[in-house]
């Protein structure tokens, strides 16, 4: 299975998970799991248009989808998914 490496912002959704394991071929579906097992979390990752959102980076296997097919990259059975959140502050 693939995991989905949650950053600590968002594991109050996942009841303090760092990994959700995921079955997936793309990750949209992967983040559509995700928010099956965890509701709320895609809201924090993907606009109501269907966009990852700006401050969000997501990597497949350590390459960032904004470079490859955004949403429609796709996922191997053994893919590691890495969710970075941006971080603002003064």
């Amino acid at each position: 299975m693939a995991s989905l490496d949650i950053p600590p912002a968002l594991q109050k959704f996942t009841q303090g998970q760092r990994k959700v394991q995921i079955q997936a071929s793309t990750l949209g579906q992967a983040i559509d799991q995700a928010d099956r097992l965890h509701p709320g979390i895609k809201q924090k990752l993907v606009s109501s248009s269907g966009e990852i959102l700006r401050f969000i980076s997501i990597f497949v296997d350590q390459e960032d989808v904004k470079y490859l097919k955004g949403l429609e990259t796709p996922i191997q059975k053994e893919s590691q998914i890495l969710v970075l959140m941006a971080m603002a502050g003064g």
